[in-house]
């Protein structure tokens, strides 16, 4: 048997070659690193684990987004140019003792284990405490997935990894704006990267726009490329539209009634989207959100005046997060009127519906952050197919977009019937920012 050397047959591209350090020396307790789409970075950081896990017995857990996407994306991948699958090329059977096909764990020859998870169910994320962990994709996860493994590792002072390229203004975005000694941030464009001629990068943005069509290519490009956070992300159900009206920002109307729209959650988040119907338009002035808490604990913190309080159809059922009581039952013992939205006959028919009212509704100060939410709202991805499918994905962004449907939802009882739309004139006085 030959000899063989760890990196096997990679070398870092020059833009490559300060994380790649980073991360096999432990420079820095956070390393995050955005780099576009065909740059490498699974690839950079694989053999970096490799090298480090070589160098010390440790336990490395190397984390996608979603559990069936392990498998396809990296356990099981192929490499064409190297006949090869991935990980044998990045960790060649002659530094392995073992490989845990079902569990997909490499046990390497000096003892050290790396692990390959999902992180669609963080509960699931126990074993052994990890010594380095990389959360690949790391922007399409959730920040709780973050939240819990992070004082576990720099527990045991160890480094956790996060790779991606932008989803919009997320947790991983905020992450990046604020590099430091213990956050070290590097972002690899596809036009500062020197891989790609300007011919090629406009070949790219082409071949983008002939598979996805104008808009989604667009912003596939801008957002998968250049890392650019402000594009629409691609199977965004609101984001298209969102754009095309960004200029619809206003403050709320003093002395007009202001309404509530509740999404009910314990486990998951407790959205209240509030808002005001003027001349027509929709206002929406403000959302209150959190987890853990009773109903009635939400109402203190609603700086206003509610008129009405909208809830979904399962708050007249007993839940366990208000006592015996169900959710309406609460909210009117509490004195407040309470309307029971009815149960939704078509979610992508109520989608549909907020599309077409998009153009009427504006967004006050105190509702920036609902926006941006709203703007990461999407289809479910097919991983397989590679195709978006016409279903809402589950995820964070979920529940503040449930709350902002049932908002639209209630606007046939607040208007008791369709107000033809008739854009607000504003004085030059009314515009924020």
């Amino acid at each position: 048997m030959g000899t063989i050397s760890i990196p096997n047959e990679f070398e870092p591209r020059p833009y490559q070659k300060d994380m790649f350090d980073s991360i096999i020396r432990g420079k820095h307790r956070v390393t995050s690193i955005v780099m576009a789409r065909r740059h490498g970075k699974d690839l950079v950081a694989l053999n970096a684990v490799a090298v480090r896990a070589l160098s010390e017995v440790m336990t490395v857990w190397y984390i996608l987004p979603y559990k069936d996407q392990v498998n396809g994306s990296i356990w099981s991948m192929i490499i064409s140019k190297k006949a090869k699958k991935l990980l044998e090329w990045v960790f060649p059977l002659e530094v392995r003792k073992k490989t845990h096909e079902n569990r997909m764990v490499i046990t390497l020859v000096n003892g050290s284990e790396i692990h390959f998870k999902g992180g669609d169910n963080p509960d699931a994320l126990v074993g052994s405490a990890p010594k380095l962990i990389v959360l690949s994709e790391a922007g399409l996860m959730r920040r709780a997935v973050y939240d819990l493994l992070r004082p576990i590792v720099l527990e045991n002072g160890g480094n956790i990894v996060l790779i991606s390229t932008v989803r919009g203004k997320n947790w991983f975005w905020n992450m990046i704006q604020s590099p430091s000694t213990n956050n070290k941030v590097y972002n690899v464009t596809i036009d500062d990267a020197g891989n790609f001629t300007p011919e090629e990068i406009e070949e790219e943005l082409q071949e983008c726009i002939n598979t996805m069509g104008e808009d989604d290519g667009r912003a596939f490009f801008e957002q998968e490329y250049r890392n650019n956070p402000s594009a629409t992300r691609v199977g965004s159900y609101y984001g298209s539209l969102l754009f095309k009206y960004e200029d619809n920002w206003r403050e709320m109307v003093e002395g007009e009634k202001v309404y509530a729209a509740w999404d009910m959650g314990m486990n998951d988040t407790m959205v209240i989207t509030l808002y005001q119907v003027v001349k027509g338009d929709v206002i929406v002035v403000g959302f209150i959100d959190g987890v853990g808490k009773t109903v009635d604990a939400y109402l203190p913190l609603i700086p206003y005046k509610i008129e009405k309080h909208f809830v979904p159809h399962d708050a007249n059922q007993v839940r366990g997060y208000v006592s015996s009581k169900s959710a309406a039952e609460v909210l009117r013992g509490e004195g407040c009127a309470v309307s029971v939205l009815p149960k939704t006959k078509s979610v992508i028919d109520d989608i549909n519906l907020v599309r077409s009212e998009l153009g009427r509704i504006w967004f006050a100060s105190r509702s920036i952050a609902l926006r941006e939410k709203l703007k990461e709202y999407s289809k479910k991805y097919d991983a397989v197919n590679k195709v978006y499918l016409d279903q809402p994905k589950h995820d964070q962004y979920s529940d503040y977009a449930d709350s902002f449907r049932y908002m639209v939802i209630s606007l046939k009882e607040i208007e008791k019937v369709k107000v033809e739309y008739k854009p607000m004139v504003y004085s030059e006085s009314d515009w924020q920012g």
